[in-house]
């Protein structure tokens, strides 16, 4: 009996696992492909459950080699679909000679930004860092000067785990699929697919590009043949293989259309932003399920995600082209029917074995990222439907008040126009989000709240599901099929600020103090209750504004298209950067915000004693893919700014090819949603459009360097004005001062460098006599970056002082 494509995926996941005990072993000479046979062997009451023939399967695993070990060549047409996916997928053997020096089971792993070069290539001394051998945390991802690399503990942990399932079994073989991916995921991160070339693929990586590659390759013969032989899996010119592209569009305005905080409710905004932007992300799930679940194949089959986009690895066949044109029009006929305001869009491309020899994988994906970016220049072309709303609705005419997109559900008692049914679920899932570590998706009918997909369904309520999506670092065994996403971002509570104030009295006593127990009134003080903004906003020091931040990393599209050497964009490769920043700016990012002395020696002095304690208030609107929205008190933003910048340069080992660039501006807790995305994209738009690489901060692009010299200045200053050693309008006169400069750098005005006698008149007062070399002398210099973008640290200053 032929091994079904979930077999021949298990067994791509497998093939290469004997390195990682053939190195925890080393000492007992035995070829990889032997441990894999070992490992498979040992576990045949697992197998068996799921009607695995466990020689058959060890087999289809282990014997992947062509020429060497011998006695390990594939002989099936199983073993050889594993064998050619494992060519398929990774090139990294073949690339260098032997490199001598240290032994297998010596070599660390390196980080995959080394390998990064878009002419701006520098060496320095992070390029000496690599991973360690750690089970996949947060603080583990990054790179150290001296690795361990004890591969035993790794192995018996995945021995540990492997054997669990034979007791407590997963309900089907995708689930089983799930947890081994999950295993590999958490345990061999870090391991180093080839010890011989280049240490810079893991394992992991490697394992889960073979499954996806032998999959669709497997799925391609059976429909086109009818039957699998050895000789039609070696042709290598025949078109086998697509490469399909998914984006759901229009994400910003779908998540920030919320007309006023009044339609949304007291506190309302925070939980329906949080809904929003966790409906986003798990349309994107529920769109790449629905179209690997539909070709059956399981998720080991997805190679890239980024944030509202995946990357696909499928097979090229008639069925499986009629399945994505009717998944195409289904979901843009969902999204019109929902109001047009998200377009879901895929594109797809094939090619063949033999393109991968001759042809650099990222050229491949750059001529599909063509492809979709045509494809989105026509929304909704292929949903064969329109925008009409409010054609059949029966209950009202009027729009929903909260997202003027639907019909409104009614009116209330009191003859207030009522949200749409979609909004009314949004504020009851966003008052869940701050306790949920899994999210349910099913083809079957979830429980309320939930959200609606073309067939299926996805809830944040515990639910009996064919997926279920773990949002926090969670790899333990389970019996259900799951994936870890960065999924929730982080909400805070009320529990958050009893714990900075001390307990629910202080924080109570607190609330009355600022003047708002009408909150308590309306809301309660239940620990599991999101913080409204207005509460939010009162951690703030000084001012009680609230910041909104907007990050993004730049470059992107070039480096996942060309930042690789063409000898070295092999799948693999760009699967694992994918990856890599993935986790930076869904799980890292997140976890600052709750651990962040966790980073301790990464992170820059804090200007402020107690400001990484109040980074629990921050809120996560969206952290994932490559970017990151938060909003929270404006000098903690300020803050965790500096901080995120600091750990994306140690995660990518100081490569100056990986930069972020951000906007940050102040805002009231009552500022409309859509005013607030408008803001701050168009301050990270400024800080883009003036060379990347910064943050715009009070309206000026400050690189990032001179950006820590600047607020560190602005602090000083705040200290001394604070103190009464320097008058407390001192600020407000070198902003009428840096008027006139502006003046003179923006327009030639002579006139404007009258700023400088002006400004050496203030030595008359002997307080500023006192400190001006240190704070007052650098500005005569007008090319000094405290002259240039002096209301960035002045207004630091006085907005400390408020």
């Amino acid at each position: 009996m032929a091994p079904s494509i979930y077999e021949i995926t298990l067994a791509g996941l497998l093939h290469d696992i004997g390195k990682l005990y053939q190195r925890a072993n080393w000492g007992q000479y035995k070829p990889h492909t032997q441990w894999t046979s070992s490992l498979i062997s040992g576990l045949e009451g697992l197998w068996e459950q799921y009607n695995i023939n466990t020689r058959q399967f060890a087999e289809e695993a282990s014997h992947h080699h062509q020429v060497k070990p011998e006695g390990w060549q594939p002989n099936t047409p199983a073993a050889w679909a594993v064998t050619l996916a494992d060519n398929y997928a990774s090139s990294e053997r073949e690339e260098s000679a032997e490199k001598g020096g240290a032994l297998p089971y010596q070599v660390s792993p390196e980080p995959i930004f080394r390998r990064v070069n878009l002419g701006d290539q520098v060496k320095n001394e992070n390029n000496k860092y690599s991973y360690s051998l750690n089970p996949l945390t947060t603080d583990a991802v990054f790179p150290v000067p001296t690795p361990g690399t004890a591969y035993g503990p790794i192995a018996e942990e995945l021995t540990k785990k492997l054997q669990s399932l034979v007791k407590k079994p997963p309900r089907n073989i995708k689930a089983l699929i799930a947890n081994v991916n999950a295993f590999l995921q958490e345990l061999t991160w870090a391991v180093p697919s080839d010890t011989v070339g280049e240490p810079d693929v893991s394992l992991y990586d490697h394992l889960r590009l073979t499954a996806a590659f032998a999959a669709a390759l497997w799925a391609y013969h059976q429909e086109i043949d009818g039957e699998v032989t050895i000789k039609r899996l070696r042709e290598e010119n025949k078109l086998k293989f697509l490469l399909v592209a998914g984006d759901i569009g229009g994400i910003q305005n779908h998540i920030y259309r919320i007309r006023h905080s009044s339609a949304a409710g007291v506190g309302g905004i925070a939980k329906r932003l949080r809904a929003r932007s966790l409906e986003v992300a798990l349309a994107t799930e529920a769109l790449a399920y629905d179209i690997l679940d539909s070709l059956g194949l399981s998720q080991a089959n997805r190679i890239l995600s980024a944030g509202g986009r995946f990357t696909l690895l499928v097979q090229n066949t008639p069925s499986s082209i009629r399945k994505l044109e009717e998944l195409s029009k289904l979901w843009q006929l969902w999204a019109l029917e929902r109001g047009g305001t998200l377009t879901p869009t895929l594109a797809w491309r094939p090619f063949s074995p033999s393109d991968l020899k001759s042809t650099a994988f990222g050229t491949i994906l750059a001529h599909l990222s063509l492809d979709l970016a045509e494809a989105k220049q026509q929304p909704h072309a292929n949903s064969g439907g329109s925008y009409l709303p409010f054609a059949n609705n029966k209950i009202s005419l009027r729009p929903c008040p909260v997202c003027d997109a639907l019909p409104s559900a009614g009116t209330d008692d009191n003859g207030n126009w009522l949200p749409c049914l979609r909004c009314q679920a949004e504020a009851d899932i966003g008052q869940k989000l701050p306790k949920v570590s899994k999210i349910s998706l099913s083809r079957s009918r979830l429980p309320d709240p939930r959200y609606d997909f073309p067939g299926l369904a996805a809830t944040p309520s515990p639910a009996s599901a064919e997926w279920r999506f773990r949002t926090h670092l969670d790899f333990s065994p389970g019996v259900e099929a799951f994936e870890v996403r960065p999924l929730t971002g982080r909400v805070p509570s009320v529990a958050d600020a009893q714990d900075l104030l001390g307990g629910e009295n202080q924080y109570r006593e607190w609330m009355d103090s600022h003047g708002l127990s009408s909150v308590l009134e309306d809301l309660g003080a239940h620990p599991d209750r999101p913080l409204t903004f207005e509460e939010i906003a009162q951690f703030a020091t000084g001012s009680k504004h609230l910041a909104a931040l907007m990050i993004d990393a730049d470059r992107m599209g070039e480096v996942f298209t060309r930042g690789f050497e063409e000898h070295l964009q092999t799948p693999s490769r760009i699967g694992s950067l994918s990856r890599m920043l993935e986790f930076f700016f869904g799980f890292v990012a997140t976890d600052l915000m709750l651990n962040p002395e966790r980073f301790g020696k990464l992170l820059p002095s804090p200007l402020m004693g107690n400001v990484r304690e109040r980074y629990r208030t921050i809120y996560s609107v969206y952290a994932g893919g490559d970017d990151v929205f938060v909003i929270g008190p404006w000098d903690v933003l300020i803050h965790y700014a500096r901080d995120l910048q600091a750990l994306y340069r140690a995660y990518t080992c100081n490569h100056p090819a990986f930069t972020l660039s951000g906007g940050l501006v102040l805002i009231k807790p009552h500022t409309p949603v859509s005013l607030i995305a408008d803001y701050v994209q168009t301050a990270e738009k400024m800080a883009k459009a003036a060379g990347r690489n910064r943050l715009t901060l009070f309206g000026h692009a400050v690189v990032w360097h001179e950006l820590d010299r600047l607020l560190e200045h602005g602090q000083h200053f705040y200290e001394l004005t604070a103190s009464g050693e320097l008058p407390r309008g001192l600020g407000h006169r070198l902003l009428n001062l840096w008027g006139m400069f502006k003046n003179w750098q923006s327009y030639k005005d002579p006139v404007g460098l009258k700023y400088k006698p002006l400004l050496f008149y203030q030595k008359r007062n002997g307080a500023v006599d006192k400190h001006w070399d240190e704070l007052f002398e650098p500005l005569m210099n007008h090319l000094d970056p405290r002259m240039q973008h002096l209301p960035v640290w002045v207004q630091y200053a006085l907005y400390q002082g408020r």
